[in-house]
């Protein structure tokens, strides 16, 4: 999300108030902004955008839309921002975004854009805006388009960069590389893959996409051969010699990994130009979504957060460690079952300096462990327990431990300053488990619970909420 829309979701502390209780006073008055607000607070941007859309206040539905991985409902909402409204460059960025999420440039887009494009560029954001719609126009076949967009830049910082790029226009296996920063969608080897039906190997058959993150794009695949239903990963990126091999090494250590609360993994893909994997298909939605949209008692987090623990901890067992545990990566089945996924990738992320940060706030480095900040390559498996120890106190608290805005201070956070009580944020909470969720966010890794066992024989037997 852009810097300028994310300034304007800004929310009062969730440790001074009982969000739920919020949300509901707003929405019972019809406070649709407030509530919004209290939604997005609680990490709930598909209802924080509609509430915004009610409320009319387009560019924030927008922005919350687009979060929430609803590209077109994002594009519609900012079809609705006048060209005058004080954010409507930052909302420019974002519909080139959603666009190029969607591999289309359609009519309703040019009319969007076509005050900005009547315009001059004012910085280093329009730039990036400008050469990453060039972009988006080559790869949906609008070249001509594409060579105008990219001649707007003459003149400019990225002009080198935007003349690569023409001279790529008429080469049929050009490789429109995306633009850097933030507005960088995705690498070519995604795109080559994106239509439905192109087949991947001679075996895969892409049906639709499931999502995108950082460093690579999931879709829904039919294998030909065996006539099965998989999950493609598509990596972006180049991969040379030294990746291949490493990615090679860590994903058949993941292929072992045969237990009901991790997702399996099937095979490499590696042809045509793409580098990739099939997982099983998990059907559901990622571990915070899943319990505020059913409004799971604690008795439940309490459950979902044991089976994480079962999954991380036979993965420990057998000598790997997950590196990106947050709840992204821990999909809930519509039966209720914990399946923690991309096992074996996480540490090919950060080899490539994947620590996400979409403009000031990220997801990652929420979850991210002291020494994995401080010393890296030595972090062992008590820092995927620092992490659920996280997942644990956003699960039961509705808070996160540490939420600075910035990056830096996120980190000197997490490397600094101990967690406050969960019980600051929900006071229902009992001492017993505030005590030992804390425990999983000590600084020292010796100071934690030394394995998921551990975890699992406490968690299981502790007091969830405090004595009337």
């Amino acid at each position: 999300m852009d810097d300028e829309l994310r300034a304007t979701l800004n929310f009062r502390s969730r440790a001074e108030l009982d969000l739920e209780q919020v949300l509901r006073k707003h929405l019972a008055q019809e406070q649709l902004f407030d509530a919004a607000l209290a939604a997005r607070a609680l990490g709930r941007p598909a209802q924080a955008g509609q509430l915004f859309e009610r409320a009319r206040h387009h560019a924030e539905a927008a922005a919350c839309f687009q979060e929430a991985g609803e590209y077109r409902r994002s594009l519609n909402a900012l079809a609705q921002v006048s060209p005058s409204h004080a954010l409507y460059r930052s909302c420019v960025r974002l519909a080139i975004e959603c666009a190029h999420a969607l591999n289309e440039a359609k009519p309703e887009l040019d009319a969007l854009l076509a005050p900005w494009l009547g315009s001059r560029l004012k910085d280093t954001n329009d730039m990036e805006a400008m050469l990453s719609l060039g972009d988006l126009y080559a790869k949906t076949g609008r070249k001509n388009d594409a060579r105008k967009t990219y001649k707007r830049l003459m003149g400019q910082p990225d002009a080198k960069v935007a003349n690569e790029r023409i001279a790529r226009l008429d080469v049929p296996s050009a490789d429109h590389s995306p633009a850097r920063g933030r507005m960088a969608m995705r690498s070519s080897n995604v795109a080559l893959v994106a239509t439905p039906g192109t087949i991947v190997g001679g075996r895969f058959r892409i049906e639709s996409p499931l999502g995108s993150g950082g460093s690579s794009t999931v879709f829904r695949a039919l294998d030909l051969e065996l006539e099965e239903e998989v999950a493609l990963k598509i990596f972006a990126g180049p991969f040379d010699e030294g990746r291949r091999a490493r990615f090679k090494r860590e994903i058949h250590l993941a292929r072992k990994l045969a237990h009901d609360n991790i997702v399996r993994m099937y095979e490499l893909v590696a042809a045509d130009g793409i580098y990739g994997l099939t997982m099983e298909i998990v059907e559901g939605m990622p571990l915070d979504a899943y319990v505020d949209e059913n409004y799971a008692s604690v008795e439940v987090r309490r459950g979902l957060l044991l089976q994480a623990a079962a999954g991380l901890g036979f993965a420990h067992s057998r000598g790997i460690v997950h590196r990106d545990i947050k709840p992204d990566n821990m999909f809930v089945t519509r039966e209720g079952r914990v399946k923690i996924m991309d096992f074996g990738i996480a540490k090919m992320a950060y080899e490539q300096g994947n620590i996400t940060m979409t403009g000031a706030i990220g997801g990652t480095p929420y979850y991210i462990a002291p020494e994995q900040i401080l010393d890296f390559k030595n972090a062992d498996h008590r820092a995927d327990l620092y992490a659920l120890g996280v997942v644990a106190y956003r699960l039961f608290s509705g808070a996160l431990p540490f939420a600075s805005g910035t990056l830096v201070e996120l980190l000197r956070q997490h490397t600094s300053d101990p967690a406050p009580s969960m019980r600051i944020a929900d006071p229902r909470l009992s001492p017993e488990l505030d005590a030992l969720v804390l425990k999983l966010l000590e600084k020292d890794p010796n100071a934690r619970f030394q394995s998921c066992d551990d975890l699992i024989k406490q968690l299981g037997s502790v007091r969830l909420q405090a004595r009337a």
